[in-house]
């Protein structure tokens, strides 16, 4: 049984739980202690949006370094991704992805030998090296993940 964070405090705060039995500022400030605690473990959405989370291995090796984006088919422009570090990636709520089918697109750059002239523009829209990642996990991916309002872990094995 889910309760909402709003039903758990108006239910703890109207009844004089524990901590919350005594004056009304003692109840006052533990109601929002209990809110913030049960918002932080929750893994809610935002504005609809869901977190995601995972694994990403490179020859059964985690992944050192890359970057994972999500969006919605071909030709449709990144909707959410976020940056892998030693074989794992977080994407919190505030920046997820809505219930429903989503294709991955994951890339890691091998730094080229020596240095290259340094290029206009931001530096993370120059690619300086060679692309890691097999073209059927990167720019011909097929890979879709299903997005659902719980469980949104998911772990990538690149052979």
């Amino acid at each position: 049984m889910f309760l909402s964070i709003h039903a758990v405090a108006k239910r703890c705060c109207s009844r004089g739980v524990g901590l919350l039995r005594g004056s009304t500022v003692k109840r006052a400030i533990a109601c929002v202690a209990v809110a913030l605690l049960l918002a932080g473990c929750g893994g809610g959405s935002v504005d609809g949006r869901y977190g995601l989370a995972g694994k990403v291995t490179l020859k059964g090796q985690p992944l050192a370094k890359g970057t994972i984006e999500f969006s919605t088919g071909e030709g449709g422009g990144p909707l959410s991704g976020g940056t892998i570090e030693n074989g794992q990636y977080t994407i919190p709520a505030e920046s997820g992805l809505k219930p429903g089918t989503y294709t991955v697109r994951i890339s890691s750059i091998e730094e080229a030998g020596g240095s290259a002239p340094a290029a206009p523009g931001p530096e993370s829209l120059t690619q300086v090296g060679k692309e890691v990642i097999p073209a059927e996990f990167n720019v011909n991916s097929s890979k879709t993940i299903e997005v659902k309002t719980s469980g949104n872990t998911f772990d990538f094995a690149i052979p």
